[in-house]
This record gives structure tokens, C-alpha cells and sequence, in this order.
């Protein structure tokens, strides 16, 4: 966006949001049309999610290993947040944190799609901020 606007010169009664100060304009047009796009693609992804989350809840701990694959798989490009919605919160039914909170879970399998993040979760801003600190 900023190399195709910055440069724009608008009429003279305009001429206050050309060049630079055009760039946030059409970036706000722009993030307008994608909303209204996805207005439309997201239920379809949303339920896509959810179909995904119900078939791994139903194979169990092989389950739970392609969960924790597909989140693996997503970090790049930080679509595992998505996921993670689908098992920690009430979306399919999982509800995994809230569960675990009010003392409701059901020995194995409250607790089962966070396997393996805990070490991550506790230790790793940390360990990142000693390495930081460090280098």
C-alpha cells in the first residue's frame, strides 16, 4: 500500500493528505472491503473449525497427537491461536480451561489438547528474555 500511494498527489483543496498521509487513508478503505469480504468467508472457515475439532474429539489420544501436529503446523503463519480456540474454549464442546478451573474436568480428557504446551507456556518468555539477555 505505501508504494502505490505515497507517492500520490491529490488535488490542491486535498493537497494536506497527499503523498504519505494518503497511505492510512486507503489502508482504513482497504481493511473496510476485506472486513466485508470476510463477512462472508469466515462462517464457512469458523465451521470448517469446528467439523475439524469434533472429528479429532472423537479419535481420542491419536486425537490429541494430530492436534498438537496441526498447531506445530500453524505457528508460522499464526493460525494455531484458531485452533486453540476450537479446544480451550467452548467451541466444540471441549471446553477444556473452564473445566479444568471449576474442578469439572474428566480424567483424561481435561487437559488432554494442552499436553506438552505447559513447559512452553511457563518457560518459554522467559527463556526468551534470558537468551535476549544474554546475546
Amino acid at each position: 500500500m505505501y508504494n502505490r500511494f505515497s507517492e500520490t498527489e491529490l488535488p490542491m483543496a486535498l493537497s494536506f493528505f497527499s503523498g504519505k498521509r494518503l497511505v492510512p487513508i486507503m489502508t482504513a478503505f482497504a481493511s473496510m472491503l476485506l472486513a466485508f469480504i470476510l463477512l462472508f468467508i469466515w462462517p464457512i472457515v469458523f465451521s470448517g473449525l469446528v467439523n475439524f475439532g469434533e472429528m479429532i474429539l472423537g479419535l481420542g489420544p491419536v486425537g490429541a497427537g494430530l492436534y498438537g501436529f496441526f498447531n506445530r503446523l500453524l505457528i508460522p503463519v499464526g493460525l494455531h491461536h484458531a485452533l486453540n480456540s476450537v479446544f480451550w474454549f467452548d467451541v466444540a464442546n471441549v471446553n477444556d480451561i473452564i473445566n479444568f478451573q471449576k474442578g469439572h474436568g474428566t480424567e483424561g480428557i481435561t487437559g488432554r489438547y494442552m499436553a506438552g504446551f505447559f513447559p512452553v507456556m511457563m518457560f518459554g518468555m522467559p527463556a526468551a528474555a534470558l537468551a535476549m539477555y544474554h546475546t
